[in-house]
C-alpha cells in the first residue's frame, strides 16, 4: 500500500470515529449570540471625598461675596446677607471717599477690600470667623 492510500484510510477512520454511532459528525460548540455575556462588574467608586471647602455640620458658607467659603452659623450668614443688602445706607462721602462709614461704624473686613459698614463688635466677630475658618471645615482626605 502506498503512503497516500494509507493516509487517506487513516483520515477516513478518524472521521468515522469522530462522527459517532449516528454517522453525523459532531461539531465543536462555540456558543451563540443569544447567550448572556458575562462581564466583571466595574470596580467600586472611591468614597466621596469632601470638597476642601465643605463645612462641618451646623455651619454654612458665609458668602460675604461670591466665592467666600468661610464657614459660619446659618444665623451669621443671614446677618451678612442683610449687611450686604443695606451697605449703601451706611456709606457717607468722607475721609475714605464715597464708602466712608457713618459715625460709629467700621468696615467689616470679611476679605481684603470689604467696605461694608458694621458696628465694631461685628467686625471683631468677622475677624474671629476668619480665624476659625479652617477648624469649621471637614478635613479633605
Amino acid at each position: 500500500m502506498n503512503e497516500t492510500v494509507a493516509g487517506t484510510m487513516m483520515l477516513s477512520l478518524a472521521l468515522a470515529l469522530a462522527a459517532g454511532p449516528t454517522g453525523a459528525r459532531e461539531t465543536e460548540s462555540l456558543g451563540t449570540t443569544n447567550q448572556e455575556l458575562k462581564v466583571d462588574p466595574p470596580p467600586p467608586k472611591p468614597a466621596n471625598k469632601p470638597h476642601k471647602d465643605t463645612c462641618k455640620q451646623g455651619y454654612v458658607w458665609r458668602e460675604a461675596r461670591s466665592g467666600d467659603r468661610v464657614c459660619v452659623t446659618p444665623q451669621r450668614r443671614a446677618e451678612v446677607a442683610r449687611q450686604n443688602r443695606d451697605a449703601s445706607r451706611l456709606w457717607v462721602n468722607g475721609a475714605y471717599g464715597k464708602h466712608t462709614c457713618a459715625q460709629g461704624y467700621v468696615w467689616r473686613e470679611a476679605f481684603q477690600g470689604d467696605d461694608v459698614c458694621v458696628e465694631p463688635k461685628v467686625r471683631d466677630d468677622t475677624h474671629r470667623d476668619n480665624q476659625y475658618a479652617s477648624q469649621r471645615k471637614l478635613a479633605a482626605k
